[in-house]
Formats: C-alpha cells, structure tokens, sequence
C-alpha cells in the first residue's frame, strides 16, 4: 500500500476497533520545524475531562512501522492500546489536569524562530536573539512512561502565569539539569586531547538549550579559557569548539568547515533527523563581549536572509 491507501485502511480499521469505548478524529498538527503531521486523536463516549490529555497518534509515523513490517492489525491494536491505557486509566499525569500545581515540570527548549513560523502562531516563545528562540515545555513522569506537551498559549493560561513568569519558571528548572561531556566521552572514544564539549541535559533529550542558559556560556569560557563556537547538532545538544582549536586544525576561516559540516548532516538521511534539526548555522560565543554572535564570516551568507528579518 502507499500512503494514501495506508491512511484510509489504518481510519476505517480505528474507526471500527473504537466502536463501543469512544470515537476517532483527524486533524493536522503543526509540529517543531513546521513540520505538518496527520494526528488521530481518541475521545471516551463519557467525555471526561482525561481526554484533554489522551495521546495523538501520527499517521505518518504509523507509516513508517508499517513500511518496515508492522501490518495495519498490529498497528490499530497498539493504537487502541495506547488510547485506552491512558485515556482511561489511572496513570494520566497530574502535571497535564493540573498544570498550575506542577510547575517543577517546566523546562525550556531552543528552537530556529524562522524554521518554525507557522508552529508558533499558538505558543509563546522568548527570543535570544541570531533567530533563536525559547518555548516553554512541560514534562511529567509517571509509572508508565515519560510525557511532554509543549505549553501553548491556551496552556499558559491555565498554568496562570505570564509570559515573562513562564520563562523565568522554565529557564530556571532547566539549569538545575545541564550536562556538560567531553565529545570523546560521549562517543565512546578515548581520550583525544581535544577540548571539544557536548553540552545537553541530564535526560539527552531537548538539551541544545541548555547552552542559551544564564551563566552556562561564561562557564565554559572559563573552562576552556577561550571563545567558541556553537555546532548546533540537534535539538538535543550542541557541540562546543574553541576558537584556537578551530583556527589551528581548521585554518582561519575554519567556521566554513564547521558550517559545512552541519548542514551537511542536517541534509543527510541517517544523521539528523529531520523533526530534530535545530540549525544550519553555527553561532560564535565572544569571550570579550559574552554575546553570541552569527560569525563574521557566514554573516554575507545571512545578510538577505529571513534570520536577519526575524524580530530576534
């Protein structure tokens, strides 16, 4: 089956399998990166107020279990599996029906403010400036697994905090989480000599802010007694160079290779994935200003740019 074929099996198959418990909806998503997705949400014929949080399943990623093997039975039973444990069972995290009562769940991820337009017509968001911006996430964990909903404008009210609140709230919890490895050890690999840093969170996962955070730059200038560069990998983590290091392995304008580098696998299939991409550009941290910085040589590449138009 193609995709189209798939998605009208996989509907009819959810739409009978509901029968009896609840009934199934189709929307469009807008997700990070602007990236459009089917979702098939579940709502219980009693209509409680669990269902607010009851998951969205992805045609798009069904698909992909579907192309690889999963046949469309397997899928609707895991489907009406996942619907059901958590829409009617006990395990729905607090933190969701009650938002304002678990702020400790906030935290914050980094994203490319011209990448993601369309998705954040409905969520607040705080500019750091070079086209990056902070949306505000909030996270629950319970005995069956790991949650997150990004906080839009609708949620932000019912948390009942301001803007400015919500971000001092979030960027705040965030910090207490900042992991800081040298690339060699993240790897697997020994020892290099080389000081390049992978700077994440404690979960790997959402961690790119973590650099952005108050203080955490000015740290690892004093931990590498140098300016760097900012290699943004992922949503998930960044990677650290220093300056001399990249002048002296790389040349003088050694930040064309770092930017070649990052978009290349930011285009390749395998190695970023594309809903993970944070940036094709490479930042530059300046130990004498403590400002980041788009690199004056990649500035003529940005000039015309929407980065340069956006409002941060």
């Amino acid at each position: 089956m193609n995709y189209q074929d798939f998605k009208e099996a996989l509907l009819a198959a959810l739409e009978k399998a509901a029968e009896g418990t609840g009934t199934i909806s189709v929307k469009e998503v807008t997700k990070p990166n602007d990236t459009v997705l089917t979702g098939v949400m579940f709502k219980t014929e009693e209509g409680d107020e669990k269902n607010s949080v009851c998951p969205t399943i992805y045609i798009e990623e069904m698909f992909e279990y579907y192309i690889h093997g999963t046949s469309v039975d397997e899928i609707v039973n895991k489907c009406m599996d996942l619907f059901l444990n958590r829409a009617l069972g006990p395990d729905i995290p607090a933190a969701f029906a009650s938002p304002a009562e678990h702020l400790d769940g906030l935290t914050v991820q980094v994203i490319d403010i011209t990448r993601n337009m369309s998705f954040l017509e409905n969520v607040p968001y705080r500019c750091i400036g070079n086209g990056y911006g902070l949306i505000a996430r909030l996270m629950a964990v319970t005995e069956t697994g790991s949650y997150i909903t990004t906080v839009n404008n609708g949620l932000m009210a019912d948390i009942g905090l301001t803007k400015d609140e919500l971000f001092d709230r979030a960027v705040s919890n965030a910090k207490d989480h900042v992991y800081v490895q040298k690339l060699s050890e993240a790897v697997g690999l020994s020892d290099d000599g080389s000081n390049t840093y992978v700077v994440t969170n404690d979960e790997r996962h959402l961690g790119a802010a973590s650099i952005f955070l108050p203080g955490i730059a000015e740290m690892m200038v004093s931990k590498l007694n140098d300016s760097f560069y900012v290699l943004p990998s992922s949503i998930h983590e960044t990677i650290i160079m220093p300056e001399k290091e990249v002048v002296k392995n790389h040349g003088p304008f050694g930040v064309l290779v770092l930017q070649e580098m990052v978009v290349e696998a930011n285009s390749s299939s395998g190695i970023v994935e594309p809903k993970e991409v944070l940036s094709d550009t490479v930042l530059y941290y300046n130990a004498e200003t403590n400002r980041f910085e788009i690199p004056e040589a990649l500035r003529n590449e940005r000039r015309n740019s929407d980065a340069d138009r956006c409002v941060c």
